[in-house]
């Protein structure tokens, strides 16, 4: 299929690897060649976008509950992390049953959410992105090793230690590439993932 809508979670390869609790799992985010097309890094401090976020998931996750009653709806990324700088845009986990996952991402799409093209996919795992507004969704299957999007926020929700070392990692790539950020952030991630 030519359109990136209808465009099935599994039908796009990347290149690169990288473990994750013994288990090997792609970047989800593009490789080094790709920083030179992509935008450079801006983030905000806290107080410039998390309440707005907030509201802004709360919001979504009311209509995204009413058309999949049976999602699991949570708000992830920087800004549902307490004091978490950020790009500002808003992060969403919608978890569902495995055999629903396909379904979900096709009725999302028709929604007008599209299929994020840069990112990896397989599936257990669809990252969506709407034109109208700086809302990612990570379509994901119950008990993948995607969950780890949750254990993440939970962790650094519960250390500000981590928070204050991920705000580091993000101010010393303030202006840097996106894919050059993107592979720092993975490894540091991994780190905090290993560690719980």
């Amino acid at each position: 299929m030519t359109s990136t809508r209808k465009a099935r979670c599994g039908d796009l390869t990347l290149v690169g690897s990288s473990l994750l609790r013994g288990r090997t799992v792609k970047p989800l985010h593009g490789s080094p060649a790709a920083a030179r097309v992509m935008p450079k890094m801006t983030f905000l401090a806290p107080e410039e976008y998390q309440p707005k976020c907030r509201n802004r998931f709360v919001a979504l996750a009311r209509r995204l509950s009413t058309m999949l009653p049976h999602a699991r709806i949570e708000h992830i990324g920087a800004s549902s992390i307490d004091g978490a700088i950020s790009k500002g845009d808003l992060d969403v986990f919608v978890g569902v049953k495995p055999d629903n996952h396909q379904q979900t991402v096709e009725l999302l799409a028709a929604v007008g959410y599209t299929v994020k093209l840069d990112t990896h996919r397989d599936e257990s795992l669809c990252m969506l992105e709407h034109a109208d507004n700086d809302v990612a969704l990570q379509v994901v299957a119950n008990g993948s090793q995607y969950e780890y999007f949750i254990t993440f926020r939970d962790a650094l929700n519960r250390d500000p230690n981590l928070v204050s070392q991920y705000n580091a990692l993000k101010n010393r790539h303030q202006g840097a590439y996106a894919a050059t950020y993107r592979l720092a952030k993975s490894k540091f991630i991994q780190g905090v993932l290993l560690q719980v």
